[in-house]
């Protein structure tokens, strides 16, 4: 399971550097940049996924990180392309799919960290088993669903590589921030403490009627 988890992974970075690297660049604007690389950073998207609200805010801070690289390693990009267009498209999309979707992770989070209480509670051996128990307490990195650059499977920290060594977990963690604020913040969290049972019927029933991975023209 976890190999073909990494084979997955490892396909899509592939291709955000292909976008980056390979491709015509001078073709590519700041919006065209952004909306070839979300669809990337939706993909390891699934609300079922143990800890899935912590690995798509990585997911998608990572991707958000490409058009840095893609700013970077291009030392004169085509004229007409604004690196802060290609973050404003980045950031609108990355807000309507936690706008779409907020409802079904927040649900699925609560009955896993609800079976995780009571398997502490109730079989004290089989919690031990589990290294990484999905509990708000044991989110220790400043900020609740928030991951490391240290985190980063070894084929996305190669692609970190255009920065220094000395700056690439501050660089990760400025995208992550900006990407936790909009997901977090604004949508997480709201309905997460609202405390209405409601609001998450509502909102995973809209869900249920379309697909987990929005498109973009």
């Amino acid at each position: 399971m976890k190999g073909l988890a990494t084979i997955f992974v490892q396909s899509q970075v592939k291709e955000a550097l292909r976008l980056i690297d390979d491709e015509n660049y001078r073709e590519v604007t700041g919006e065209t940049l952004a909306k070839r690389l979300y669809p990337l950073s939706t993909l390891e998207g699934d609300p079922n996924r143990p800890h899935a609200i912590h690995h798509q805010l990585q997911s998608q801070a990572f991707y958000r990180m490409m058009i840095d690289r893609y700013f970077k390693v291009h030392s004169y990009p085509e004229r007409g392309f604004r690196e802060s267009q290609a973050y404003e498209t980045f950031d609108k999309l990355i807000d309507e799919y936690w706008s779409s979707y907020k409802g079904e992770y927040v649900q699925k989070y609560k009955g896993r960290e609800h079976a995780t209480r009571e398997t502490k509670k109730y079989d004290a051996e089989k919690f031990l088993q589990n290294i990484y128990p999905e509990l708000p307490e044991n989110d220790l990195l400043g900020g609740r669903f928030k991951s490391g650059y240290a985190e980063l499977p070894d084929d996305k920290k190669a692609a970190t590589e255009y920065l220094r060594t000395e700056t690439r977990a501050k660089a990760f963690d400025r995208h992550l921030n900006s990407v936790w604020d909009i997901a977090v913040r604004k949508h997480i969290f709201p309905l997460m403490f609202s405390g209405s049972t409601d609001d998450l019927r509502r909102f995973s029933n809209v869900e249920a009627t379309s697909s987990r991975r929005p498109t973009v023209d």
